[in-house]
């Protein structure tokens, strides 16, 4: 089985296709069930197959030991190693297990593997010779013939249902309510067997003893409380009773989660010791009069503080970003669809504002060699779209003057389209001229992307343009 992905657009999709390279070869979307990064799994499900495969057997409990021969499937480099620009068939390797690693309370958490295990092998079986599943491979260390698996176990604990890590979040406080806390942690429940699931909490750090794995650790604590948690949408949470105003906030919560199976079972999972994030005031502003606006602080003071711009609301109650220095001069101001340009890995992209955080940076999304990003992004690395100049002249100008990268080449023409990479322009004559984008001037390019997303309202093109 292999499992592709479309990078091409903002939600990759997935499929997944059964005998591939083969003349039976089956290609399906599948459901993802749940997904974790530690370890990195995902449980998908899939339907209306032709003919099933059959499963590799991975709840057998297999006897690991170094040196044990293993066969690594999967395929390695992709579509490079297809013999017909098709998908590719199948690969088995053979290996052996170099090392068993573990964590502090014994529990194996991965598999060394001596053999190739190289791009395209990720998220493949590693079998014994029965057949037997061994471990799922993850990783490979670059300059070394060493592998990394997940444990079969895993797989199992998955399907049977577990939590993931548990985090904390916290509100921004907006005009002097206090920030609420909240603790997440990852539901993994692919088959639906959890009936509930809670934690044990300490406001403070505390030892964990290795010992005691799969054992109540913190009910026993003077100062332990517990909070149910409720379970929806791939998530458990509940809000945690920190005292926002105390004198010597909280800056770390031991934390064990524990869940109910529905045969009834208790499983209680390694206590965590949970950082707590620093909550931020901010007040807010009516454009239009008011009280000033005043910058967003961290609400523990002391090294960590620092300025941060202020959020502001308009009468319209449309949202708005002002990027500030330290000393209060105000820059930019950007609300939600802006189109603004990025700096991004040396280049600059055209982007659209998603929205802002607390931190006063700005999340956007743009397109990057065939992939979405929606970065969050500190002030000084996004611009606006045009200046006023530019702006005037893509309201009323029909002819402008166009720039090539090295200011060598110049030519009076409007703008027609950018597509496939490159610019159409057209002179006063009529004659086009088509010029790739990236040798135009980088000023010239931003005029052309942005004439590209305006081409709907553009009156001088006659026709929507795709870039």
């Amino acid at each position: 089985m292999r499992i592709q992905r479309e990078l091409d657009r903002s939600v990759p999709v997935l499929s997944v296709v059964l005998n591939s390279g083969e003349p039976n070869e089956q290609i399906v979307k599948p459901e993802v069930l749940c997904q974790m990064e530690d370890p990195d799994l995902a449980i998908l499900r899939v339907s209306s197959l032709r003919s099933a495969p059959k499963a590799i057997e991975f709840r057998q409990t297999i006897q690991l030991a170094e040196t044990m021969p293993v066969f690594i499937l999967g395929f390695p480099f992709g579509d490079a190693l297809s013999a017909n620009k098709a998908n590719p068939n199948i690969t088995i390797g053979k290996g052996s297990v170099s090392s068993i690693r573990k964590d502090q309370s014994g529990k194996v958490v991965k598999i060394q593997i001596d053999g190739a295990v190289n791009p395209g092998n990720s998220g493949g079986p590693v079998v014994d010779g029965h057949g037997n599943l061994v471990g799922i491979a993850v990783q490979r260390i670059q300059g070394s013939n060493i592998g990394l698996s997940i444990p079969a176990s895993a797989v199992s604990t998955m399907l049977e249902g577990s939590l993931g890590k548990p985090t904390i979040t916290v509100t921004t406080a907006v005009n002097g309510a206090e920030p609420k806390y909240e603790i997440v942690v990852p539901l993994i429940d692919p088959l639906k067997k959890l009936k509930s699931a809670s934690v044990h909490f300490v406001p403070k750090s505390i030892p964990v003893d290795p010992a005691k794995a799969g054992q109540a650790q913190l009910a026993g604590d003077a100062a332990s409380r517990k909070l149910d948690l409720s379970l929806r949408s791939g998530v458990a949470r509940a809000e945690l009773p920190l005292d926002a105003k105390a004198s010597l906030p909280t800056r770390q919560v031991t934390v064990q989660a524990s869940f109910v199976t529905k045969e009834g079972k208790t499983v209680y999972l390694d206590p965590q010791v949970v950082a707590v994030p620093r909550p931020i005031r901010v007040a807010t502003t009516n454009e239009k009069g008011g009280p000033s606006s005043t910058n967003a602080e961290n609400e523990w003071g002391g090294d960590d503080y620092a300025v941060r711009p202020d959020k502001t609301t308009t009468p319209g109650g449309s949202s708005t970003n002002r990027s500030s220095t330290p000393g209060g001069k105000k820059k930019e101001s950007y609300k939600v669809g802006d189109k603004v340009l990025v700096d991004w890995a040396g280049k600059t992209y055209t982007a659209e504002v998603l929205g802002f955080a607390p931190t006063g940076w700005i999340k956007v999304e743009f397109a990057r060699e065939g992939f979405m990003l929606t970065p969050t992004l500190p002030p000084d690395q996004i611009k606006p779209m045009v200046d006023a100049e530019k702006k005037k002249a893509l309201a009323g100008a029909t002819l402008r003057t166009w720039t090539d990268k090295g200011s060598k080449f110049k030519v009076d023409a409007k703008f027609v389209e950018l597509a496939n990479g490159s610019v159409k322009l057209e002179k006063e004559d009529g004659e086009t001229v088509t010029i790739a984008l990236d040798k135009l001037s980088e000023a010239d390019q931003r005029i052309a992307r942005q004439l590209a997303d305006q081409a709907e309202d553009n009156p001088f093109v006659s026709k929507p343009k795709q870039r």
